[in-house]
């Protein structure tokens, strides 16, 4: 009963527009969409999306270039699968290992000078580190795009 009541949640959030399905295989979550973000995370896996393409996040591309990038996917698949992030910036795979759910990418592009979040992938700035995890702060499993709040 309560499988059925989770779903009939997801779907009238879906149908709102105040969410979207999640496009991981298997994976019955959904990610909370909000006002003038780009990106979201998917409640149950992480994954990061794309608001308006309902994909995976696209930092250095268009909705319709990644469409064309057909052998992208496989490299998405990889990354879900592996519960990675692309930085929101210069879309260059990371990995968290330790610490907080605050990291700073250093690509060659980003130079450490570019943050987000690792559990839903937005990106942050050094203000947000603690603001973004209201529920559980930032070693929590948890941050504010996961439980729906603005922010």
């Amino acid at each position: 009963m309560l499988v059925l009541r989770e779903k009939l949640h997801r779907d009238q959030l879906v149908v709102s527009g105040k969410a979207i399905h999640c496009i991981v295989p298997d994976c019955e979550g959904y990610a909370f969409i909000f006002p003038n973000e780009q990106t979201t995370a998917c409640i149950v896996c992480r994954a990061s999306l794309c608001v308006k393409c309902k994909r995976g996040t696209h930092p250095t591309l268009t909705c319709v270039e990644n469409q064309a990038l057909s052998a992208n996917d496989s490299l998405d698949d990889i990354l879900f699968s592996r519960k990675w992030k692309r930085c929101p910036c210069c879309g260059i795979p990371v990995e968290k290992i330790e610490g907080c759910n605050y990291i700073a990418c250093f690509s060659p592009i980003c130079k450490g000078k570019k943050g987000l979040c690792y559990k839903c992938g937005k990106e942050l700035d050094e203000e947000q580190h603690f603001s973004h995890y209201t529920n559980k702060g930032p070693y929590g499993d948890t941050c504010n795009t996961l439980d729906g709040l603005p922010g």
